[in-house]
């Protein structure tokens, strides 16, 4: 039996071979390194998403909601106004890209942006991987890419595959048929481990509008998405 790290995130795998997948951070299979033995902690570097430092604060006072307060709380989460993206990155000559609805300005000067991004996603692991992404500002016809970029999953499909895009100054797709674009070089130390996703701190590299038109957003979606 071997031991195979992943170059990604530190995570060991023992086996034969590496595993398609890491478990913990998506990255594929030709991101992973045979060790002689478990090495230490990885250290943070290009590419690799770190927890920001603890926030000092008084012991916690809530516990977290039960199933029936969960009940009433979840509706009041639609009611955050937020849009719908498609964001892409790549890494070892592979691409991807993937529906997301947490894209944020974090800072005008320098222009600074964060995604949220679930670690289990393909799109996570090439985004680890290279520290880099793009991100499309859908409109309000982007139904169907919200469909194809948001219904299936980059480890089971090549999502990219007959669709009409272009590689950005970062080599992530842009795909067609987005009112905007912008790409992000990724700040490792800034980013947030935030349990079921990583919160990806970027610098902005590039951005354009192709069109001015009203983005979609994600109470749009939800309001419309029956009707087509």
């Amino acid at each position: 039996m071997q031991n195979w790290r992943c170059t990604v995130c530190g995570y060991i795998h023992v086996g034969d071979a590496p595993p398609d997948f890491c478990p913990e951070c998506g990255a594929p299979a030709e991101f992973f390194e045979k060790v002689s033995e478990a090495p230490e902690e990885a250290l943070p570097g290009p590419g690799r998403p770190v927890a920001a430092a603890p926030v000092t604060r008084p012991e916690r006072k809530f516990a977290p909601l039960g199933p029936e307060e969960k009940r009433l709380a979840e509706p009041s989460m639609f009611k955050i106004s937020y849009g719908l993206y498609i964001v892409g990155s790549q890494a070892g000559g592979r691409l991807n890209a993937q529906c997301a609805n947490t894209v944020v300005q974090i800072t005008s000067d320098p222009l600074r942006v964060a995604i949220g991004i679930n670690k289990q996603n393909f799109t996570h692991g090439l985004i680890s991987a290279s520290g880099v992404f793009s991100v499309g500002v859908l409109g309000q016809d982007g139904h169907d890419l919200v469909h194809h970029f948001g219904y299936q999953s980059g480890h089971q499909v090549d999502k990219m595959q007959g669709m009409e895009y272009r590689l950005g100054r970062t080599g992530s797709p842009l795909v067609a048929g987005c009112l905007a674009y912008f790409e992000g070089e990724i700040i490792p130390e800034k980013c947030i481990d935030a349990g079921t996703h990583t919160l990806f701190v970027a610098d902005v590299v590039s951005g354009e509008v192709l069109r001015d038109e009203e983005p979609m957003t994600y109470a749009y979606y939800r309001a419309t998405r029956t009707r087509r």
